[in-house]
């Protein structure tokens, strides 16, 4: 059961050289928002400043 749960979590992990600083820290890298990188297309700025917006207070919530 356990390697299933890291297999789950890693497919939400984004890989940080893809994210600014504040984005690498692991909490932060386990939470699942939508992935900034080319093969998904980066979306609008504004689109990507909402994500993140919402993906901080999440973390600041947990």
């Amino acid at each position: 059961r356990q390697p299933d749960r890291q297999r789950r979590k890693a497919r939400h992990r984004i890989s940080a050289p893809d994210l600014p600083e504040c984005h690498k820290h692991p909490r932060i890298l386990a939470i699942p928002f939508p992935h900034f990188n080319s093969r998904h297309g980066a979306g609008s700025r504004d689109q990507i400043a909402e994500l993140e917006s919402r993906a901080f207070s999440r973390i600041l919530n947990l």
